[in-house]
């Protein structure tokens, strides 16, 4: 792969034929790309706690009654690490913006719990764990037809309905998912 080329912003888009089902039907942001290997977040897999029990572990009493931050599973990477990530109306100090994706990445403490004390109810996710590709790694993944990639689309990343993202992903660069293969392979 072209050393110049970077993924870093875009969704990688689990094909059908995806072999390893922790990853079936997943939408994932690109984070890192380089040639140490990647890093990205599953945007997709709601997580079954909620934000008070998280801000409990993390020892954050206080939170607004109108706080409203949606949980996911972000990947199987450092599943006790949080990442919040959030659009531009959300200003926080310390966040890296994710070029290409027009969204912003923190993994403040201090970020979340100050998000708590406002009423905040869209534009912003929380995300524990991620994923992580060792060097050629995804590029393998990638040659194999496991992922497809698009442009990240802000309003996909944010929108409530993440029951429906990976169709709408797929539909949102013009492939009809009943004319996709389940097999893959090179030609």
């Amino acid at each position: 792969m072209d050393k110049n080329i970077t993924f870093e912003g875009s969704l990688l888009i689990a094909s059908k034929s995806m072999p390893d089902p922790r990853f079936s039907k997943s939408v994932i942001l690109l984070i890192n790309f380089s040639s140490d290997g990647a890093m990205g977040i599953v945007l997709n897999r709601p997580h079954k706690i909620n934000l008070k029990d998280v801000l409990k572990d993390m020892n954050i009493s206080q939170i607004s009654s109108n706080t409203y931050i949606p949980i996911f599973n972000g990947g199987p990477v450092s599943i006790d690490k949080g990442f919040l990530l959030h659009n531009s109306d959300i200003i926080l100090e310390d966040s890296i913006e994710i070029n290409g994706a027009n969204c912003f990445l923190n993994s403040s403490k201090d970020s979340l719990s100050s998000l708590c004390m406002e009423e905040i109810n869209s534009g912003v996710n929380l995300y524990l764990g991620c994923c992580g590709w060792s060097p050629g790694q995804l590029e393998n993944e990638l040659k194999s037809n496991d992922w497809i990639i698009s442009n990240a689309d802000e309003n996909l990343i944010f929108d409530d309905n993440y029951n429906d993202m990976w169709k709408r992903a797929i539909e949102g660069i013009g492939f009809n998912i009943n004319n996709l293969s389940n097999d893959s392979g090179l030609a």
